[in-house]
């Protein structure tokens, strides 16, 4: 059952958004703060060697759980799970402060990832539960400011609290932020049931997770000549691992990656453009400063304006982007135009010469930005709109093709309902009893895969 946006007052609906947006800043913060610190923490706990566990341990276990836990929320509701992920991230944050040896904070940081997953993740569903697919993209864009704001200010804040407080309070800074954020989040977060189907895919999850695990490692070890026999051993158990997770999915119930939703392919390009462009992010963020360094002979710290310059380019695209779809339902052109201008972007980096100034570089690496930030949470927005509604959890990897989530279904005679249901036209939200007309509110699938231009 999804809750409708009239149940949430507008103030009750203004303090929700605030402390989603409270705990994925921190989240995203916890990951760029810490990358300023990993020399200083590992020198202290004396194992320089295995430093990038500090991060490895943390972003394995975010990007493990992440469909384990969209299935979860589905099945018991996302705000138990939202709560839960909160006080483990608290906890976590808490015990990575105290941590005596290298060991300790690496297994702090698993259980702190795993907390950062859940929250990530069933703030976007929370936001699907209690807002219509018109509102949600104006919504997932304020929320997902998060990421951007993070990107720039961690480093320095990274930097600032090492220096003056000590390396501990990297992580103990999460609480008091935290601690406000679950007591408005207590108040604010609606009873949201779980699905329909109350079954939970073990076996799948504990496959998935494992092939997961393996080839995360495979391709973290593949580089090192001491352990890249133990790097292949680790690739050939992610294969068998896939393999088992394909006969175990087609067997299951209720599987936690439904092999259906290949069908959708308004699903499957967004997951493959958000695949593509979360890369390519990443890259441009930890590479373009050390380009710009060696290119320009410019300082570290001149060197990070270029790809500030890329993330405030993200931050005013995706808030611009958000209202505008809000406004006009219209989403299809913001995908096209925000690809073209990146990678248009990123080509004339690539030709740029040696002596060109430093201004060129930042407005080329700013206009890179803003096609990213057009639909990098634009896109989640139309996955939800085409999951079913006991499947918002698993908002961006695994959705079925079925009407948006928040449209009614059951209007009118059983006659007309059968035509809607062959031709796959949800009725109308305010309970008319026919069909839209060619171009109005429709399934993001349409017939057999055609995708719609515009949300409901």
């Amino acid at each position: 059952m999804t809750v409708s946006p009239s149940v949430l007052s507008p103030l009750r609906l203004r303090v929700l958004v605030g402390a989603l947006l409270a705990v994925s800043f921190i989240g995203a913060l916890d990951h760029t703060v810490v990358s300023t610190s990993l020399a200083t923490i590992a020198g202290d706990l004396g194992a320089l060697e295995h430093m990038s566990w500090i991060m490895v341990g943390y972003t394995l276990a975010a990007t493990v759980m992440l469909p384990v836990l969209g299935k979860l929320g589905d099945v018991v509701g996302p705000r138990g799970v939202f709560l839960a992920s909160l006080g483990l991230f608290l906890v976590a944050s808490l015990a990575c402060g105290f941590a005596p040896d290298l060991g300790w904070l690496i297994a702090a940081r698993v259980v702190q990832g795993l907390g950062s997953a859940g929250l990530q993740l069933m703030s976007q569903t929370i936001i699907a539960r209690v807002t219509s697919p018109r509102q949600r993209p104006r919504y997932l864009a304020i929320i997902g400011t998060a990421f951007p704001v993070a990107i720039v200010v961690g480093p320095v804040v990274g930097g600032l609290i090492t220096d003056f407080w000590g390396w501990s309070w990297v992580f103990w800074i999460n609480i008091p932020v935290g601690v406000a954020a679950l007591a408005l989040a207590v108040i604010a977060v609606p009873r949201l049931p779980g699905g329909a189907h109350p079954r939970f895919d073990i076996p799948g999850s504990v496959v998935f997770t494992g092939a997961l695990v393996a080839l995360v490692l495979a391709v973290t070890w593949i580089g090192d000549d001491a352990l890249r026999p133990a790097a292949l051993a680790c690739a050939a158990v992610a294969v068998i691992g896939i393999l088992a997770l394909i006969a175990i999915e087609r067997r299951a119930a209720e599987p936690i990656l439904p092999p259906r939703i290949l069908r959708n392919r308004t699903i499957l390009a967004c997951l493959g453009l958000s695949l593509i462009v979360g890369s390519g992010l990443f890259a441009i963020v930890a590479y373009v400063p050390t380009y710009v360094q060696m290119a320009y002979r410019t300082t570290a710290t001149v060197s990070g304006l270029v790809p500030i310059a890329t993330v405030l380019g993200m931050l005013v695209s995706n808030l611009l982007t958000g209202w505008l779809v809000s406004r006009s339902g219209r989403y299809r052109f913001y995908p096209v135009f925000g690809t073209v201008l990146g990678a248009a972007g990123l080509a004339t980096m690539a030709a740029l010469p040696a002596g060109a100034p430093l201004w060129v570089p930042m407005i080329v690496m700013a206009a890179v930005g803003i096609g990213t930030g057009s639909f990098t949470n634009l896109i989640f927005a139309v996955v939800q709109s085409a999951a079913a509604r006991s499947d918002l959890g698993g908002g961006h990897r695994h959705h079925q093709s079925r009407a948006p989530g928040g449209l009614r279904r059951g209007h009118g005679d059983r006659r007309r309902r059968g035509r809607l249901r062959r031709r796959r036209v949800p009725p109308c939200r305010s309970g008319c009893r026919h069909p839209h007309p060619r171009g109005g509110p429709r399934s993001v699938s349409g017939r057999a895969g055609r995708r719609r231009r515009h949300l409901p």
